[in-house]
């Protein structure tokens, strides 16, 4: 049984009587393309009498709960390293990856994913680490690079004995984590002669749920 659109989800809304909802993706960093299209989608839904109002979290992605989440899941990922892995690892942010031009249109989705990163870096005092793009789609027009598979075989070149995924734009186990990390990225790992570890999603953590919860009525307070 698959999920209802947004849309139908809006007017269902609607239909029950609902005056006002706040939309929240499951995603932590905004892009046009993918966050701003399921907006877009939402609005188009909404009856033309006015009566449902709608407003939406854009992003999310230096919120302190959930950069805390974040900062505990990279260091259980580290402390399965040896101690001499861990001195010379690199810590690797990813989110999927979306058309190059994205990034000449001003799109704050490769900034976000950055500062994600140095929130994270920051708060473990790390030294090496950088963020990688996945998942790209196939298509004839380049897409955000580097990708996970070109960053792991940059680190073993220059030396590093480890890399530390955190793929922060996902909060679920998928396709993106389960066969491109877990599969096609260990392969390159593989390859490349270095050791590959895997920060764990969120799923369905209590305090993940807690965190988005925070995010929610963060933004209410704010938008009071």
């Amino acid at each position: 049984h698959s999920p209802p659109f947004v849309g139908d989800v809006v007017q269902q809304m609607a239909a029950d009587g609902i005056r006002e909802g706040l939309g929240l993706v499951m995603a932590p960093h905004f892009a046009r393309m993918s966050i701003g299209g399921y907006m877009d989608r939402a609005r188009k839904a909404l009856p033309d009498d006015g009566s449902l109002k709608l407003d939406f979290i854009e992003s999310w992605h230096t919120h302190p709960t959930f950069i805390e989440l974040l900062v505990e899941r990279v260091q259980e990922a580290r402390d399965r390293l040896t101690e001499e892995e861990r001195a010379r690892d690199l810590v690797v942010f990813s989110a999927h990856s979306l058309p190059a031009r994205i990034a000449d249109e001003g799109d704050p989705y490769p900034k976000q994913l950055q500062e994600t990163a140095d929130a994270v870096a920051l708060a473990l005092g790390l030294e090496h680490y950088t963020v990688a793009w996945q998942s790209a789609g196939r298509t004839d027009e380049p897409w955000l690079g580097p990708s996970l598979d070109e960053v792991i075989g940059t680190a073993a070149a220059e030396g590093h004995a480890a890399v530390v995924s955190c793929p922060c734009g996902f909060v679920a186990d998928h396709l993106e984590i389960l066969y491109d990390i877990d599969i096609e990225a260990q392969r390159a790992a593989a390859e490349a002669g270095i050791r590959l570890v895997r920060a764990e999603s969120m799923n369905d953590d209590p305090a993940f749920i807690t965190a988005l919860a925070n995010v929610v009525r963060d933004y209410l307070k704010g938008a009071a």
